[in-house]
Formats: C-alpha cells, sequence, structure tokens
C-alpha cells in the first residue's frame, strides 16, 4: 500500500492532499444522519457507540449480507477469521467465540456496505480487526484493511486505528493512532501515517515548550520523526485526511447466530 506522508514537506501536503480519502463522494455521505438511525452502546471501552442507518432497504444489501453471514458463521462455528486464520488452537484458552463483535455499514462512502470484524478472544497481541468487501461481480469477499480492533471511522473515508498500548509521553491524555485513507481506486486503505504526543502534564521535564507555540500543552509526532511539532501543524496535517471528524458510528454486535440472522432481516 502507498504512504502519503513525508514531514519536510508537510506544508505543501496540506494544500494539494485535500482531494484525499475520497473526496469527491463527500456530498454523498449522510451516513448515521437520520433521525430513523438505532443506537446502542458497545461494551468494549476501545469501540465508539454505533449508529446503523436504516433507510436503505434490505434487498439491496442482500447478496453482501449473505456473503457477510456465510463468513460470520464460520468464524463463530469453526474459529476460521476473515482472513483464514484458523484460530481453534486458542478455544481451551478462549472459548466464547460470541464476545466478538461485528457491524455492517458503509464506512468508505462507495455506496457499499462493508463488513467489520472485532476479534479479541485471545490475547492482546492476537486481538485484530478487519474491514471486509463483498464484490458483488466476482463474487468474492476481499480485506480492504486488517489492523488493532481499535476504529474510529470518518466521513471524508478515512479510519483512525488506535494502538494497542500507550507508551507515549502524554499519558492517558492522548492515544497514540495510526491512520488510513480509503481508495477508491485501489483495493482498499492506504496508510497515512502513525501519530504520538508529549504531553506537558503528563512529562514536564524536558518539555520542548519552545515548540508548543500554540500553548495547548501538546507536541506531536509523526511518523516517529525525532522533531516535534507544534499542535497548529499537526492540525492542519491531520485536516487533510480527516476534515471535519464527522465520524460514522457503525452498530457492533456480539458475533452469536441471533445477530448474525437480525444482520440478514435489517
Amino acid at each position: 500500500m502507498k504512504r502519503y506522508v513525508s514531514l519536510a514537506v508537510l506544508g505543501l501536503t496540506t494544500v494539494v492532499a485535500l482531494t484525499a480519502c475520497n473526496a469527491e463522494g463527500e456530498a454523498e455521505r449522510t451516513l448515521a444522519s437520520s433521525p430513523e438511525s438505532v443506537s446502542v452502546t458497545s461494551s468494549d471501552p476501545g469501540l465508539t457507540s454505533a449508529v446503523l442507518n436504516t433507510e436503505a432497504p434490505a434487498e439491496v444489501y442482500a447478496g453482501a449480507r449473505q456473503a457477510y453471514a456465510a463468513a460470520l458463521e464460520r468464524m463463530l462455528r469453526e474459529r476460521v477469521l476473515p482472513d483464514e486464520t484458523d484460530t481453534s488452537n486458542r478455544a481451551w484458552e478462549y472459548p466464547d467465540m460470541e464476545q466478538n463483535q461485528f457491524a455492517v455499514c458503509d464506512v468508505n462512502g462507495d455506496g457499499e456496505e462493508e463488513l467489520i470484524v472485532v476479534y479479541t478472544t485471545d490475547m492482546m497481541a492476537g486481538h485484530r480487526g478487519f474491514v471486509c468487501r463483498w464484490d458483488e461481480e466476482s463474487g468474492r469477499m476481499s480485506i480492504q484493511l486488517e489492523e488493532y480492533p481499535r476504529f474510529t471511522f470518518y466521513e471524508s473515508g478515512a479510519v483512525q486505528v488506535g494502538w494497542s498500548h500507550n507508551q507515549s509521553a502524554a499519558g492517558r491524555d492522548f492515544w497514540p493512532y495510526s491512520l488510513y485513507c480509503y481508495d477508491p481506486g485501489g483495493e482498499g486503505y492506504d496508510y497515512v501515517g502513525s501519530v504520538r504526543a508529549w504531553g506537558r502534564e503528563a512529562l514536564p521535564e524536558g518539555y520542548p515548550e519552545e515548540t508548543d507555540t500554540s500553548d495547548t500543552g501538546f507536541v506531536y509526532y509523526i511518523n516517529d520523526d525525532s522533531s516535534p511539532l507544534d499542535a497548529s501543524v499537526y492540525e492542519a496535517w491531520r485536516y487533510v485526511y480527516v476534515r471535519d471528524s464527522q465520524e460514522i458510528q457503525p452498530e457492533y454486535l456480539f458475533l452469536t447466530e441471533e445477530n448474525i440472522q437480525r444482520m440478514l432481516e435489517q
């Protein structure tokens, strides 16, 4: 996958990359804005509260949902993940596959529903998240993104993925993350960059006050660059991909037979 960011040309990137993350589809992104939406809150603190748009008739997505249901049934019964990873060797220690979660929602604005799978019944290092797409023409399901399952989806087509551990100098006030951008002409998401921060209150000794010209109490590091960045520079970089930060909030359901059937009937 392509890597977009070079901090040496950060200012120039901010100007020329405003069409990133499928900007041409911006006007079509109205997901989760309907008052008829259904809202639930996930039990996983790493997941956002959830909303699923119910305006589109279920038959529009019948083919994709049937394929997604088959993949979810296989995961539930055979412990095989969407990428064909067999996790049956973990069954003795983590037997309850129903504690995993899934959602079906258009999270990239392409007009098609994707399957999001959140697999957490494993040791921390084994937690995995998938964004999958069903291709009606080829009759195949592909994986558009595989990452740690701490997803935040944006209407711009970007997805923020929180790291599994927070080892930054910002403490609990800032969780480091990686950022991906949906490529409508490619095979899924392109990696944009990773961000960590240093917070003045969390670690005051040696804090680069001269860099924090905005006086926010935070400086940022993008792609492990050794030079800290002021909040204004970081926010300009982020805006290119996330823009106004309007989130898409899928409805996460536990991986049960009942919920798979519920997904088919919506």
